[in-house]
């Protein structure tokens, strides 16, 4: 998973799962993971709280998670 600077960080967590829980198709998913197009925010508040992380570490904002 790839999301501006931020690298893969769990790969157990299947492309597939991401997509069923955020309700898009595989492409769209990986413009997003590749850095193609920006994240909805409703995508970015998703995937923080798939990851319980923060958006800010979705983004490479900040390096704690």
């Amino acid at each position: 998973m790839m999301f501006g600077r931020r690298g893969c960080t769990d790969p157990t967590i299947q492309t597939d799962r991401f997509t069923l829980v955020l309700c898009m198709k595989q492409p769209q998913y990986n413009r997003y993971e590749r850095g193609f197009r920006d994240i909805p925010t409703d995508v970015l508040i998703a995937l923080a709280d798939l990851y319980n992380t923060s958006a800010d570490y979705i983004l490479g904002r900040v390096d704690a998670r």
